[in-house]
C-alpha cells in the first residue's frame, strides 16, 4: 500500500480513542449535510503515486496537497486528511529512511523506537500529511509470511512496548498514528498474506490482542 490516500476528516474512526463521542457527533453533522455523491465517495480510498514514482520531495507534495485542500474546502467546506504508509520513515525524494520494524524490534530499545516515531512523524508532516498508516502491531508468527519485516518480532511484549513508543513519537508531532493490520493476519495456515486464519481463544487473547490494547485506550 504505497501511496498517498485522501479521505474525509469526518470519517476517521478508530485510529485514536480520545473524545470518541464528540468526534461521532461532529462526524454526524458533517455527513448529514453531504449529498449522496459526496457521502458515497468517502467509502473508498483513492491513491496517488508517491516519492520516486514522480521524483517529488516533501516540499513538492506539500504544495500539491495545499492546493487540493484549498479546492476541497471551497467546494464543500470540509478538509481532507491525507494518509501515508510511512512504516519506516517518510519515503519522499531526499527523505529519511529507517530500518524496517523487524530491525527496530531487535534493538529492544523503546527510546530508539520513540525517536524513530518522532522523526517519521516530523518528516511525514513536512509534506502536509498528518495521518500515518502504522505502526504494524502484529506479532510475527508464520515464518513464511511475506510481511515479517514489517513487525517488531514474535514476542507480544516486545511488539507492545515498541508499538507504544513509536506511536508516542509519531503523535508528538500532532500526526495521527493508525495501528495495523487485521489481528492475526500473520498467522495464516499457508503463510500467505491475507489468507484465512484460524486462532484459538488463547492465541487471540494472549498473543495477538496485547499489542493492540494500549493504543486503543482513551489515554492514547
Amino acid at each position: 500500500m504505497k501511496g498517498v490516500a485522501p479521505t474525509a476528516v469526518a470519517l476517521i474512526v478508530g485510529c485514536i480513542a480520545v473524545h470518541a463521542q464528540d468526534w461521532d457527533a461532529q462526524a454526524s453533522v458533517i455527513v448529514d449535510a453531504m449529498t449522496t455523491d459526496q457521502a458515497t465517495t468517502r467509502l473508498s480510498t483513492p491513491t496517488s503515486g508517491l516519492g520516486d514514482n514522480y521524483g517529488w520531495s516533501a516540499a513538492d507534495w506539500r504544495v500539491a496537497i495545499t492546493q487540493i485542500q484549498d479546492i476541497h474546502v471551497r467546494t464543500n467546506g470540509n478538509p481532507i486528511i491525507f494518509g501515508l504508509d510511512s512504516l519506516h520513515g517518510a519515503d519522499y525524494i531526499k527523505g529519511v529512511i529507517f530500518p524496517h520494524q523487524i530491525n527496530v524490534g531487535a534493538t529492544f530499545d523503546a527510546s530508539f523506537a520513540q525517536r524513530l516515531g518522532q522523526f517519521t512523524g516530523r518528516d511525514t508532516k513536512a509534506a502536509g500529511v498528518n495521518w500515518i498508516f502504522g505502526p504494524c502491531l502484529e506479532p510475527a508468527r508464520h515464518k513464511a509470511w511475506p510481511r515479517i519485516m514489517e513487525t517488531f518480532g514474535e514476542d507480544p511484549l516486545v511488539v507492545t512496548e515498541m508499538g507504544k513508543a513509536v506511536i508516542e513519537g509519531i503523535q508528538s508531532n500532532n500526526v495521527a498514528a493508525c495501528f495495523k493490520h487485521y489481528i492475526g493476519n500473520s498467522a495464516s495456515a499457508s503463510g500467505k498474506d491475507r489468507d484465512p486464519v484460524a486462532l484459538t481463544r488463547h492465541e487471540l487473547l494472549n498473543i495477538f490482542m496485547p499489542p493492540f490494547k494500549p493504543p486503543s485506550t482513551p489515554a492514547s
